[in-house]
């Protein structure tokens, strides 16, 4: 399993530098702590991330638990040298944020995304300066209506590492339960 995953970095490291596209499956688990309660959940997390160079996107679609129930959600970052913008699937997040690091090699990412559905304004720091893993954490910020002033809602730490394909499609049904 080692040596597989060594030739698939390999294999990615190659493909990108080539500007071909190139997508990485990961599986671990996010841990989510409510502000107020300070009840945390645990829930496995999915990821596959789609890098394509020429087209200048990063494409991720994450299968982890929202409101209760697993759900699929795909985004799309357009880049522009180390910045990017972002539109997830359904309209509801949008955002943009900087990337650092050498290009389509990048170690970190910080973001800040609007939910305005929701009245939710997401701050999300992505360390990945290893390929083999990626880890997140995101804090989520709402208007309280009682003063009108942005409070700290939530926070989700993230952990995941890097797996097959054949993993994740088989984890992927798993949880969405196909």
């Amino acid at each position: 399993m080692k040596k597989y995953l060594f030739l698939l970095m390999a294999a990615a490291f190659t493909s990108l530098a080539k500007g071909e596209t190139m997508t990485l499956y990961y599986f671990g688990e996010s841990i989510t702590i409510n502000s107020e309660s300070g009840v945390s959940v645990r829930s496995p997390y999915l990821l596959a991330r789609t890098s394509n160079p020429t087209e200048r996107t990063i494409s991720e679609k994450v299968i982890t638990k929202s409101r209760g129930t697993f759900g699929e959600f795909d985004s799309t970052m357009k880049i522009e040298n180390n910045h990017f913008t972002m539109t997830e699937s359904t309209g509801t997040t949008s955002g943009e944020g900087e990337l650092t690091g050498e290009a389509w090699n990048w170690t970190f990412l910080r973001g800040e995304f609007k939910a305005p559905k929701y009245g939710m304004r997401i701050v999300d720091y992505n360390f990945f300066a290893d390929p083999k893993s990626i880890m997140a954490h995101k804090d989520f910020y709402m208007i309280d209506p009682a003063d009108g002033k942005e409070k700290l809602v939530q926070q989700e730490d993230a952990a995941v590492f890097l797996i097959s394909k054949d993993v994740f499609e088989a984890k992927r049904s798993e949880l969405l339960g196909r």
